[in-house]
């Protein structure tokens, strides 16, 4: 595994600190998951879908979901 030294502006720092610290994970690894979710963001995107984000429709049945948003700029 190779290692990688890198400066963040603090403001970003700050929130990869406070994501790592909520989801219980080091730096390292939320970056790694950051990376991992960009790169099927842009497999995706070269297939001509989108990443988006969804929400169970209230009082539907399980998986039945509506689109709240697009990401773009990834």
């Amino acid at each position: 595994m190779r290692n990688l030294t890198l400066k963040l502006p603090e403001e970003m720092d700050s929130r990869l600190e406070e994501i790592a610290r909520k989801q219980n994970i080091s730096k390292g690894q939320a970056l790694k998951k950051a990376l991992a979710l960009l790169s099927m963001a842009e497999r995706e995107s070269q297939q001509g879908n989108f990443l988006g984000f969804v929400r169970q429709k209230p009082n539907a049945a399980e998986g039945d979901f509506e689109v709240v948003g697009r990401v773009s700029g990834l």
